[in-house]
């Protein structure tokens, strides 16, 4: 086989990237996909005039520069600014909790007192996790960051992770800070735009390549296998790299137990109606068994003229291996962590094996460091070919 030549398992927007790069520096990328389409957890479909993501809402968004650039190869833009409301107490609140959700939950003159001792504490128009605010000495804001607690985390959390959030890595409750400004938006970074065609037609674009071959409808698991150092493809030692995108303890055949994953049931619904929320993502944090509803056709900033819209409801539940399912997030407790370092102790024997996304990786990211991390693996491979 030629000595640049590259095996990627997975056609998403990691191995994608991975491959693109490889082919634009001269290897031959085979690359498998045991769905019958790419693009993974961001695939998408068209309907009457904007996308409906299968594996529920992605919205791009990035402060690394490299990334909007790369990706921008393969798509046109168009800007889009998420904005999250938490349904309480009947009001659409603000996700963050900024400025504005402490007027909406407070009287005039408390609010007031609680910003200012905000701003004083952690600066004007900045961010603070929850747990940082728990922690303070004023009483105040301690009653605040526990009143935000409840309103965000404490039922909404327990429904995603399916345990009480005492056990989850406390870093879950820095994913959402709290904001110390009237700043509205979902996201702050740099970069924040959705692509014109959708998602699938990005990876769809990254792979036409004369150098990238795709074959999807592919078990990998049926085809690759580790042993000792070597990783065996089609029953020969391969000499080349091997880019694995999957769950890493099929991949060695599940010795030390399964890794534990949260996955997602999409209950999908065309409504008779142009518009069936005001914002895209409604976060249900106080009820209902899902979690949120999101509505594709906000999702656009394009012209949409339609009298049905899709919304999607997300049910959280374990992931037990469910054909009808996929795992999407790794449990943030210590005893996986655990398991997954000896998995990868294991794994990095394997002279060309390597580990990507957040499958192969066992960590959650958002498509942004996904992608940056892809580009980063692909420079290590051609720095220096077979590991």
């Amino acid at each position: 086989m030629d000595k640049k030549h590259a095996l990627i398992v997975g056609a998403g927007l990691t191995g994608a990237s991975v491959a693109r790069v490889l082919a634009d520096a001269g290897y031959k990328v085979t690359l498998w996909e045991k769905e019958n389409r790419v693009a993974g957890a961001v695939a998408d479909k068209s309907k009457d005039g904007y996308f409906v993501q299968i594996h529920g809402p992605h919205l791009f968004h990035t402060n690394i520069k490299e990334v909007y650039e790369f990706l921008s190869r393969f798509t046109e833009w168009f800007e889009y600014r998420h904005t999250v409301r938490a349904l309480v107490d009947g009001k659409y609140i603000p996700v963050p909790f900024n400025f504005t959700t402490l007027e909406m939950l407070y009287g005039k003159a408390d609010a007031d007192r609680i910003e200012k001792k905000l701003t004083d504490a952690y600066g004007k128009d900045g961010a603070v996790s929850i747990s940082e605010m728990r922690e303070n000495a004023d009483t105040e804001i301690k009653n605040f960051a526990e009143r935000v607690y409840k309103c965000i985390f404490e039922f909404y959390s327990a429904k995603q992770w399916g345990m009480d959030m005492a056990k989850i890595d406390p870093s879950v409750l820095g994913r959402v800070p709290v904001r110390t400004g009237y700043t509205d938006g979902y996201f702050a970074d740099k970069y924040q735009a959705m692509p014109v065609k959708g998602f699938s037609a990005v990876v769809e674009n990254m792979l036409d390549h004369k150098n990238i071959e795709t074959v999807t409808g592919v078990d990998a698991l049926t085809r690759i296998s580790v042993e000792g150092k070597d990783v065996i493809v089609d029953g020969e030692k391969a000499d080349y790299p091997v880019v694995y995108t999957g769950c890493l303890d099929a991949l060695m055949k599940f010795v030390y137990g399964a890794l534990p994953y949260r996955t997602l049931r999409f209950d999908f619904e065309e409504v008779n109606a142009e518009s069936f929320q005001p914002f895209g993502v409604v976060n249900y944090t106080v009820s209902e068994e899902f979690t949120r509803i999101s509505e594709y056709k906000k999702f656009t900033a394009q012209n949409v003229k339609s009298d049905t819209s899709v919304i999607v409801r997300e049910y959280p539940l374990a992931y037990d291996g469910q054909k009808e399912l996929s795992p999407y997030y790794p449990l943030p407790v210590a005893e996986a962590r655990a398991r997954f370092a000896e998995y990868k102790a294991d794994a990095d024997k394997a002279e060309n094996l390597y580990l990507a996304g957040r499958l192969g990786r066992y960590v959650y990211v958002n498509m942004d460091k996904a992608v940056a991390d892809a580009l980063e693996l692909a420079r290590e491979i051609l720095r220096g070919g077979n590991r």
